[in-house]
This record gives structure tokens, C-alpha cells and sequence, in this order.
């Protein structure tokens, strides 16, 4: 059975990663969660701040065997991104819902991670710090994140308008694929294959 770990960044992180201290499966992370689980099997940088913000480290774990995943940009982007190392770029351009063939256009990172172990053969899913957007801190690391934080779409709102709707949409695509989501989501995915695991919050 292949089994997926997701690393979010939304608070709940720190108390569900833990639990996942002795994982052997494949595991993806995206933007900070690169600092919690710094060799990841895959690691995605959509957006500028992420890439920029963690280009030392990614730089670092691809040299230790980490794949870099991020959208196709122009040669101008990519070189603001400090993505032109990157091994795979996804070209989202026109596309629309997810199928089992092809990426749905999308923005946001994390469920990006989510398809792109969808695609690569997972069985299993387990979701961790993907609680979804809150009014407030969002982000395990508060302090590095104020630049995400106060950007206008980081909001609740945008939970239910992408976030929520997007995840509906994996689980109902893969619906042979388990999604466990650990921590303290404010969405609900009603489907018969995604499971959620409350987090012990402190």
C-alpha cells in the first residue's frame, strides 16, 4: 500500500506531526513546512513569497533527493521565484476540474500537494496542518508568515470558496483514495473515503 504524508502549515501541525515521527512512506510538504520536515520526498513553491522565502532550504533538500515542484512561469518569473532549479514544473494554464489525467487549475499549494500525490499513486493520505483558513494566525510560524498572513486572500472566506470545494473535488475524483485529515479542520469534505482525526490541541 503506498502511503502519503501531507505537511501543512496550519497551527495544528505541531501537535499532529508527532505521531508521524517514525513514517516511511512518501512524504510532501509545501512553503514552511519544508522547516518541520526538512528532507520531504517531494516539495512544492507556488507563490513568490514561498519560494523566496525558502529557497535555502529547498535548495538544500534537493541536493539531498528532494523533487521541487512549482507552476510553469515565464523566464522573468522563474528568475524573481528563484524556481529556475526546480525539477518539475506544472502548466496549469486553461485547464479546469481535476481529472485522473490532468491537474485542475489551482493556486493554492496545498491542495496542489494533495493532487500531486493523487496522481503519483497514493493509496493513503494522511492530511496534517491542512485546517483550512481562519480569521488570525493561520500558520504554525506565525512571525515568518506575517508577509502571507496579511495578504488580502487570506482570509476564511477563501476557504470556502477554493479551498473546501477543491478538496471535495479530490476525494470525489479518488474516491479509491483514503484521506485521513488530522488536526482541527474548519471544512467538512463529505465524502465516504475522507476521515478526520481531531488534534489534541494545547
Amino acid at each position: 500500500m503506498t502511503t502519503w504524508l501531507m505537511i501543512g502549515s496550519s497551527p495544528s501541525v505541531l501537535q499532529t506531526l508527532p505521531q508521524f515521527a517514525d513514517f516511511d512512506g512518501m512524504t510532501i510538504t509545501c512553503n514552511s513546512g519544508i522547516c518541520l520536515w526538512p528532507v520531504p520526498d517531494v516539495y512544492f513553491a507556488i507563490d513568490q513569497f514561498a519560494s523566496v522565502m525558502w529557497h535555502d532550504e529547498a535548495a538544500n533538500a534537493q541536493r539531498m533527493g528532494t523533487k521541487l515542484v512549482s507552476v510553469l512561469r515565464g523566464p522573468k518569473a522563474a528568475k524573481q521565484r528563484k524556481i529556475e532549479h526546480y525539477d518539475l514544473f506544472l502548466d496549469l494554464a486553461h485547464k479546469t476540474n481535476p481529472s485522473r489525467t490532468d491537474y485542475g487549475e489551482f493556486r493554492y499549494s496545498g491542495p496542489l500537494c494533495v493532487e500531486h500525490a493523487c496522481h503519483n499513486g497514493a493509496e493513503v493520505i494522511h492530511l496534517i496542518g491542512m485546517d483550512g483558513y481562519r480569521h488570525g494566525n493561520d500558520y504554525w510560524d506565525a512571525d515568518k508568515a506575517l508577509g502571507r498572513r496579511n495578504l488580502p486572500n487570506m482570509k476564511s472566506t477563501h476557504t470556502e470558496a477554493h479551498i473546501q470545494p477543491r478538496m471535495q473535488q479530490l476525494a470525489d475524483v479518488w474516491h479509491d483514495v483514503q484521506f485521513i485529515q488530522h488536526g482541527d479542520p474548519c471544512y467538512v469534505v463529505n465524502a465516504d473515503n475522507w476521515e478526520v482525526r481531531a488534534a489534541c490541541l494545547q
